[in-house]
């Protein structure tokens, strides 16, 4: 997190630098996800509905399951995916 701060430095637009991925949706209206880490591959997605305020997930690499991640709440578009109206 330091290199990044000093990288990228502070931003109206950038609130937040941490660790915790729950902290970093808390407020916000979209997670968007675009790693491959695996501590990004299995999250409670019940909390993060709770936490996104739009309760949309951006999945730039197609890593979730689109009927899933709706059934917990949230509207989910896979970049390069077709849109699946049940999601919408």
């Amino acid at each position: 997190m330091p290199a990044l701060h000093a990288l990228v430095g502070e931003h109206d637009d950038l609130k937040t630098y941490t660790h915790d991925p729950y902290l970093a949706c808390e407020g916000a209206d979209v997670l968007m996800l675009v790693t491959e880490w695996k501590t990004y591959w299995n999250p409670d997605w019940h909390r993060l509905g709770s936490l996104l305020n739009a309760k949309l997930v951006l999945d730039g690499r197609n890593i979730y399951d689109p009927e899933f991640v709706a059934s917990c709440g949230l509207m989910y578009r896979g970049i390069g995916r077709r849109a699946d109206p049940k999601t919408l």
